[in-house]
């Protein structure tokens, strides 16, 4: 009996993990992750994870948790780290923003401005032209995210090939 129950749970849970599409964009974020050129980045130490923050992300936070420990990156373990209104966002490689407000992108990028963080907003118009470096847009048919590639370019961040061809590209003004 206490097996059947301990199924059941783990099942529900799972489906609680992977609700409303979250599985789908954390896999999207993880994937960036595979295709940067990490070696451009400044690291402490050469063993060093790649930090991945989620900014009021709450509902993401088992998904990225439970999607990511067992990844690494170009030899690097992907560590999740989440962050709340008022802590400082710096202490990451990968920004997710999954929730940012359209009045507060310029201000909010604009406070990230000197540092190297790829961040990746959820479907939120003008992030990109903002100074964001990557939206996405899954429900356009054409493209399921934006590149901001000149911001990209000036923080020094290599993002493939592979993934430019297949982004609509969006500068920033």
């Amino acid at each position: 009996m206490r097996f059947l129950l301990l199924i059941i749970f783990c099942f529900s849970s799972l489906g609680e993990l992977f609700s409303q599409n979250y599985a789908e964009h954390v896999q999207l974020v993880l994937n960036f992750a595979k295709f940067i050129d990490w070696t451009r980045f400044e690291f402490n130490n050469p063993n060093d994870p790649i930090v991945i923050g989620v900014y009021e992300g709450k509902e993401y936070t088992n998904t990225f948790d439970y999607m990511a420990k067992s990844q690494r990156v170009s030899g690097k373990e992907l560590v999740v780290k989440h962050f709340v209104a008022g802590e400082d966002l710096t202490n990451c490689n990968i920004l997710f923003l999954p929730h940012i407000k359209e009045t507060e992108i310029t201000i909010f990028l604009k406070k990230l401005d000197d540092h190297q963080i790829v961040t990746i907003a959820n479907n939120i118009d003008g992030f990109c032209r903002a100074g964001g470096i990557i939206n996405l847009t899954l429900n356009d048919p054409d493209y399921q995210f934006q590149i901001n590639y000149n911001k990209a370019v000036r923080d020094n961040i290599a993002i493939s090939p592979q993934v430019l061809i297949k982004a609509k590209i969006i500068n920033s003004e």
